[in-house]
């Protein structure tokens, strides 16, 4: 990974976690579109090597969600977090 391209990825990890704390705070988002989106930008490689070397420095909960969506496991909603 090129250091642009990380600093790039770690733009968009942070744009994600505004989001996630935005839609916890109730704004009207379609939680399961973020959470697809979630899904199939944190598991093309690049994004996920940037997310590895990010995710130490998240928020517990914004974490929890970024692994469920990239493991693709369900949850019913946001508010599970």
């Amino acid at each position: 990974m090129t250091n642009n391209e990380e600093v790039f990825l770690r733009q968009m990890i942070v744009h994600f976690a505004v989001a996630f704390e935005l839609i916890l705070e109730g704004t009207p988002v379609d939680a399961q579109a973020f959470r697809n989106d979630a899904q199939e930008i944190f598991s093309l490689p690049l994004p996920k090597l940037a997310w590895r070397r990010a995710i130490a420095f998240q928020n517990p909960k914004f974490s929890a969600f970024v692994e469920q969506a990239i493991s693709s496991e369900v949850k019913t909603g946001i508010d599970s977090y």
